[in-house]
């Protein structure tokens, strides 16, 4: 049934610009998609047993699965999740078929043809579907196909070591404040794609992967 989602986004397209002018209204585009022509069912998280224990399997950034497999929550076949960890929580919808949970998260673009990642570390199992207003195009991939594994460690140790770095430095802060002002640092968490070299591709829409990529999502159902 999934699987039909993603034809619509390649073969039916035109319908998810329509009226769209903003962040919101593509992801309700989604949301009305799966339940009017997919007959998908939304279903609140307060009525998810062991939502916590759900949250730390979605949101792992060390999972190297390319998807959740399903072993507990299979009752809930055939329905979604809006915001399953609260807004402006990684993922935009959790999907749930009879053998996978998918982690599903919604980007957009108006001008420039690029991804604004923000502070959240996108972890191995989810599928992200890119829309640009500008080119009028929509493509989808599984983060899988994006980053590797020993990429994704790398950039998790790094943070991490940053993590460490702050607290020492904030320990020191608090020694020599002799002024009572309470300084702090903080250091925010972002990631971005960048041009090295002329040969380099960033773009999702004009990339000529595109379509392999396209392609192992759709093999997925």
């Amino acid at each position: 049934m999934l699987k039909t989602l993603f034809m619509g986004l390649i073969n039916n397209k035109n319908i998810f610009f329509w009226n769209i002018k903003r962040w919101e209204d593509f992801e309700k585009k989604i949301e009305h998609y799966m339940i009017d022509n997919i007959w998908m069912v939304k279903i609140w998280k307060q009525y998810i047993s062991d939502l916590k224990y759900l949250k730390s399997i979605v949101t792992n950034k060390l999972n190297d699965q390319e998807y959740i497999i399903n072993d507990k929550w299979k009752e809930l076949n055939n329905s979604f999740i809006s915001q399953p960890f609260w807004s402006q929580s990684y993922p935009d919808f959790l999907i749930f078929t009879k053998d996978k949970i998918i982690p599903l998260e919604i980007k957009m673009a108006t001008n420039k043809d690029n991804i604004i990642w923000n502070s959240w570390f996108p972890v191995n199992n989810g599928i992200y579907i890119y829309l640009n207003i500008n080119k009028q195009d929509i493509t989808f991939f599984r983060w899988s196909d994006i980053l590797t594994n020993n990429e994704r460690r790398i950039m998790i140790d790094f943070f991490e070591g940053l993590k460490g770095l702050e607290k020492k430095v904030n320990k020191e802060l608090e020694i020599h404040d002799v002024n009572g002002t309470w300084f702090q640092v903080y250091i925010r968490k972002a990631f971005l794609q960048k041009k090295t070299n002329n040969n380099i591709i960033l773009s999702f829409i004009d990339n000529p992967k595109r379509k392999q990529r396209e392609d192992n999502v759709l093999s997925m159902f």
